[in-house]
């Protein structure tokens, strides 16, 4: 006995016609394609197509915006069997929200965010739309992607302030006494066509562990962009520590009408000398095809530390936007 259940999609193709109709709220997102054409460790996954999208909803009304973004992922499938003996193959579709916040207006030049949202901390984005290659480079897992709790913005004279107050982003200790918190600040000056920017975002755990380091600041995060641009190029340089690693990038991007042209070169250097050095070397070709959709073309080669450890990839990419 074979099944295929899709979750997800009708709850918010329905929540997309409530919100967008009865609110007249703006609709926009992505459609997320794209094919492995060759690959060093995942020669199973050569010329497979992969899709994810997302859709986000957006109202503003007076000085209060309030904003939603749904992702889907990858399909996984199930089986279960049941007490006859009999499976059944469930398809599962992963629906994750990567923002669910309010932005209150208190000032000319204040607001106050609450709920999920995007963190400010970091150079490289997480949509498919907002960055220049299709993989992120070894920094983005290095910090978080989405924060849960409140954050006050100042901005003003080429500066910007965040102050964040949230969640672990490391997660929840499982001996738990009080509930674990994550502070941060993340500051901005823009000095010509240079900005620079440095972030801080505190934690009581090491990487990836559920509970206490031995250091108790064994978590915290410090981080540094600087992104430089002449015309139609663009550089960055990116620094990141913790207890844990030591890291920075080298991001470099050309634009010429609708094409652009990217280099990228990071290493990250674990604190354990048990570990070695890791580093990834990336080129990047991209298009905008059409009004609304660009296309991507991207190779990676990922180094562990030694000659035997360096792996390639090649992957094709199409973004679709409305």
């Amino acid at each position: 006995m074979k099944k295929s259940i899709i979750t997800g999609f009708a709850a918010v193709a329905l929540l997309a016609g409530q919100i967008a109709g009865a609110n007249a709220a703006d609709v926009s997102g992505y459609a997320n394609i794209w094919t492995i054409l060759s690959s060093d460790t995942a020669s199973t996954s050569e010329l497979k197509t992969s899709v994810g999208a997302e859709v986000d909803f957006e109202k503003t009304m007076g000085k209060s915006n309030v904003r939603l973004d749904v992702d889907f992922g990858k399909s996984t499938s199930v089986e279960i069997t049941d007490s006859d003996g009999d499976t059944a193959d469930f398809k599962i579709e992963s629906v994750s929200i990567e923002q669910a916040k309010l932005t209150q207006q208190l000032h000319s030049s204040i607001s106050l965010t609450a709920g999920r949202f995007n963190s400010p901390i970091g150079f490289e984005k997480q949509d498919a739309p907002d960055k220049w290659q299709f993989s992120n480079g070894q920094l983005f897992d290095g910090r978080p992607s989405n924060l849960d709790g409140f954050m006050v913005s100042w901005w003003g004279s080429g500066a910007t302030l965040d102050v964040m107050f949230a969640n672990d982003w490391r997660g929840q200790a499982d001996a738990q006494t009080d509930f674990d918190n994550s502070v941060g600040v993340r500051g901005s000056v823009q000095a010509g066509p240079v900005n620079i920017a440095l972030g801080y975002l505190s934690s009581d755990r090491d990487e990836n562990s559920p509970s206490a380091g031995d250091d108790p600041d064994s978590g915290d995060l410090v981080n540094a962009v600087i992104t430089g641009s002449h015309g139609s190029l663009t550089g960055v340089f990116e620094y990141l520590k913790d207890d844990d690693v030591d890291a920075w990038g080298l991001t470099g991007h050309y634009k010429h009408g609708v094409h652009g042209v990217l280099l990228r070169y990071d290493s990250v250097d674990p604190e354990d000398a048990a570990f070695d050095e890791s580093t990834s070397l990336t080129v990047g070709l991209s298009c905008k095809m059409w009004e609304s959709v660009t296309t991507k073309l991207e190779w990676r080669q990922d180094d562990e530390g030694g000659d035997d450890d360096k792996t390639d990839q090649l992957t094709i990419q199409w973004v679709g936007s409305f």
